[in-house]
């Protein structure tokens, strides 16, 4: 991974969503918690893994993306109370799944998961 271009987007991301109405009147900055966890996933990724596209969500989360194609997909929001919702399409399996970002360490199952969509 490319750790300097996952940050730079995430900072770009953060700077384009710093107050509300952002993306639409019902959009939502992105809070200092939501940019913290977001680089606290970022350090947890093994370095192996390709960089994530980064983006900031109208619902105030900050997504992260690995897609290869159409059938090969994942992705990642983190939100403000380190809550990671992960959806994912490989081949013809999909997966959604949530969690508490909680640890220094990110659960074996999701870096699995997004390792599948290169596979």
């Amino acid at each position: 991974m490319n750790i300097k271009n996952a940050l730079s987007q995430l900072e770009k991301s953060v700077n384009e969503a710093r107050e509300n109405g952002w993306k639409g009147e019902n959009s939502i900055a992105i809070s200092i918690s939501t940019m913290k966890y977001s680089l606290k996933f970022l350090e947890a990724l093994p370095r192996d893994i390709p960089t994530p596209d980064v983006s900031a969500e109208p619902d105030g989360e900050i997504e992260f993306e690995w897609y290869k194609s159409k059938d090969r997909i994942f992705s990642v929001s983190v939100s403000n109370d380190s809550t990671i919702s992960c959806a994912g399409r490989t081949s013809n399996q999909r997966k959604f799944y949530r969690f508490n970002f909680v640890s220094d360490t990110l659960p074996p199952t999701l870096i699995k998961d997004i390792r599948s969509i290169y596979n």
